[in-house]
């Protein structure tokens, strides 16, 4: 009887942390910044900030770069983006937006961070309240990250960019379940 116990107690212990650790995906700041680097400049600890990154040298071969940097991570390739129209939220890790070099590609992405005032995943107009979106031109073979929960919305002007979904297993866990067509 006694082993049972002990056994249970290891596990709500563990799942204790594991649901500590699921709770700090929640924490943002309220603020809005974009780096920029080039690949090989590329450091990691820029994930950890939760800010979007874009990656402004020439970007040949996507999958490269999806081997090299996220090899221990789930990735979906060509995500289908549920409301291409409106505003979407995103529920990966990171959102990977790719602007393909086989076609003339020009997208602007508007971004808002995961606290912006929103209605049914709408952010709130600015003359309401007054937050910061930014929008951001994404050229061919250039590459945008966009962390957990944040809002975007998506203007292809031309061209047909690619979408990359880079989940760990603690957002894959989050997401199951999630109805993604809001």
């Amino acid at each position: 009887m006694m082993y049972g116990s002990v056994g249970y107690g290891y596990l709500y212990g563990f799942i204790f942390l594991l649901l500590l650790y699921a709770s700090l995906y929640y924490i943002f700041y309220d603020e809005l910044i974009i780096y920029q680097v080039e690949s090989r400049y590329f450091d990691f600890n820029l994930l950890y900030k939760k800010q979007p990154i874009i990656i402004q040298d020439s970007i040949t071969n996507i999958d490269e770069i999806l081997v090299d940097w996220f090899n221990y991570n789930i990735v979906e390739y060509d995500v289908l983006i549920p409301n291409i129209w409106g505003w979407n939220r995103n529920h990966h890790k990171y959102l990977l937006i790719y602007a393909d070099a086989s076609e003339e590609n020009s997208v602007e992405i508007t971004l808002g961070n995961p606290l912006t005032k929103q209605e049914n995943n709408v952010p709130i107009s600015h003359d309401i309240l007054p937050q910061t979106l930014t929008t951001i031109p994404l050229n061919k073979n250039k590459i945008l990250i966009i962390p957990f929960k944040w809002f975007y919305h998506i203007n292809v002007i031309s061209g047909n960019p690619r979408f990359f979904g880079i989940h760990d297993y603690i957002t894959y866990g989050l997401t199951f379940g999630i109805n993604k067509n809001k």
